[in-house]
């Protein structure tokens, strides 16, 4: 099928409350390519959108060929997700420009998505979520919360948080001892004992997704956007018998440490290859606070092998392996959540520890 490259008319959006958002000027994040983000971003693409930063670690497998038009060549197979749908999205909709990155959020940096006007998380993850709406509020930038639920997945779920700290947050929906749980596998040095892992084996189906997809479209960009909503709400769908859609508020948890974050932070871009020292120096700050904690030191509890694995420790208890024995990482860790200045950490840079180019810091002037 040949596609016309020329300018896509979209002359109904102008009787709707789209325009009133100036659509086509938009920059979105959306964070994860499943069968309901993948949706999400066919939708995105015919609406117009400016551009759409294309968050997932993901590979796509057999399996997933069937959720949506974009995985559906057989040289999508073994391949990126957000490669795949940038190179698909580009074909169908030329006037967007599709944004592959092709990694978890945390390590996406901020560069890429402190512009947009909507961050859209589509994923299974609690874990993902929540690191999600820790990067919409460092930012500022409203998040749109996705998911599929029930039997055959016939529930859905669309929330909008604003980027106003007085309103709720994704965080704030979880008990807390769920949130103490996550934020230990993430945000935190210290790893909760009630922590398990999570089962994200969710059937779903195309036409379910869809649904919700595009009920939580309408819900951001005619009621979000649009309309300058500043308190968080979410819209439940359940299409078991009798059908419903329901309306509630959101209240904020006085417990969430996502609220806290001073509107005074200054986001600053540091030479990638440089040590931190360096950069406390030029800025004369005394310390530079890390969004996501490193593992500086690591001791395999099965074979005792000690090493420093300098990575992200939410990536690393997660996915790291003992480098001697090859063991899923069972280990004693020490992590560090802020450089500070004229210390030994200070000689390493943010390439050494693993931090995207993209990242942007937070400079500390004043420590206790």
């Amino acid at each position: 099928m040949r596609i016309v490259r020329e300018k896509m008319g979209l002359p109904k959006l102008t009787r709707t409350s789209y325009q009133s958002c100036s659509i086509e000027t938009l920059s979105v994040a959306l964070v994860g390519l499943g069968a309901l983000g993948s949706e999400i971003a066919r939708l995105l693409g015919l609406l117009g959108v400016a551009a759409v930063a294309l968050v997932d670690n993901d590979t796509i497998e057999s399996v997933n060929t069937s959720q949506n038009i974009f995985f559906r060549t057989p040289d999508a197979l073994h391949r990126p997700k957000a490669e795949v749908i940038a190179e698909k999205g580009f074909i169908y909709f030329p006037d967007t420009r599709w944004i592959p990155l092709a990694c978890e959020i945390a390590d996406a940096g901020f560069k890429p998505l402190k512009d947009c006007a909507l961050i859209i998380s589509a994923t299974d993850s609690a874990l993902s979520r929540v690191e999600t709406a820790y990067v919409s509020r460092r930012l500022h930038v409203p998040m749109l919360d996705t998911g599929l639920s029930g039997p055959a997945c016939w529930r859905g779920r669309a929330a909008w948080f604003p980027a106003e700290s007085s309103s709720a947050c994704y965080c704030c929906q979880l008990s807390e001892d769920r949130r103490a749980e996550v934020l230990s596998m993430t945000c935190s040095p210290v790893l909760s004992c009630l922590w398990s892992p999570e089962n994200l084996d969710m059937p779903s189906t195309p036409t379910m997704a869809s649904v919700v997809a595009g009920m939580a479209i309408d819900l951001a960009f005619r009621h979000g956007l649009s309309r300058k909503q500043e308190q968080s709400f979410a819209w439940d769908i359940d299409l078991d018998s009798p059908p419903e859609l329901r309306q509630h508020s959101l209240i904020r948890s006085v417990t969430c440490p996502f609220h806290d974050f001073p509107a005074s932070d200054v986001l600053t871009e540091l030479d990638h290859d440089a040590p931190f020292q360096h950069s406390l120096t030029a800025l004369g700050a005394q310390a530079i606070q890390l969004d996501w904690p490193v593992a500086t030191d690591a001791t395999c509890l099965s074979c005792h092998h000690n090493w420093q694995p300098l990575c992200r420790l939410g990536w690393l208890r997660r996915y790291g392996k003992c480098p001697r024995c090859g063991e899923p990482v069972k280990v004693r860790w020490h992590a560090i959540d802020r450089i500070l200045t004229n210390t030994a950490e200070a000689g390493f840079s943010p390439a050494d520890l693993s931090y995207s180019k993209d990242h942007l810091f937070t400079p500390v002037y004043h420590t206790r």
